[in-house]
């Protein structure tokens, strides 16, 4: 018999969602949330998911000192995740890596509570001035969501080393 790992507990919570760290027993659901959104993805160079995406990612928030999430519905499971790293940029600033929704959970109003209590969690928890984000300069529906929570567009688009180019966004929050 298969043990499985104790959850970590909720980080913070949005009426009936809750945000958690990763645990290993979910990363097949981490790659549904992946695979429901290669619309996203086929933006940059990589159109298609792996688990090997995944734990890439995954790997990638760790070594820059982040928090992989994953975002979880009362009734209906993981429904997205999130990647951040606190303080990241210097004191009073994080950095929000990754915030993705699964498809069927799109246009509900998710992404705006669950950005509106982690804001909250923020500057309770890390004492965050601003935000920052990175957003794909060929996104605009991710331009428009970000620019309707009060974020705005640095001044030059960033190209990455991953061969895609990104708008600096950032917003006060503290």
């Amino acid at each position: 018999m298969t043990k499985k790992h104790q959850q970590p507990v909720p980080l913070f919570a949005a009426g009936e969602l809750s945000i958690r760290p990763f645990c290993e027993d979910d990363i097949p659901a981490i790659l549904e949330v992946y695979r429901q959104n290669e619309d996203f993805l086929s933006l940059g160079l990589i159109p298609t998911t792996s688990i090997e995406m995944v734990r890439k990612d995954i790997a990638q928030s760790l070594e820059e000192k982040g928090l992989f999430c994953i975002i979880a519905h009362k009734q209906s499971g993981i429904i997205g995740i999130m990647d951040f790293a606190p303080r990241r940029g210097g004191p009073g600033t994080s950095y929000l890596a990754l915030l993705m929704i699964a498809a069927p959970f799109r246009r509900f109003g998710y992404g705006k509570i669950i950005m509106c209590a982690f804001e909250k969690y923020l500057v309770k928890t890390y004492k965050t001035k601003v935000l920052k984000a990175g957003v794909m300069v060929n996104n605009p529906l991710a331009i428009k969501f970000w620019k309707r929570l009060g974020f705005s567009i640095g001044p030059t688009p960033k190209p990455l080393p991953d061969k895609t180019t990104v708008y600096r966004m950032s917003k006060n929050i503290g």
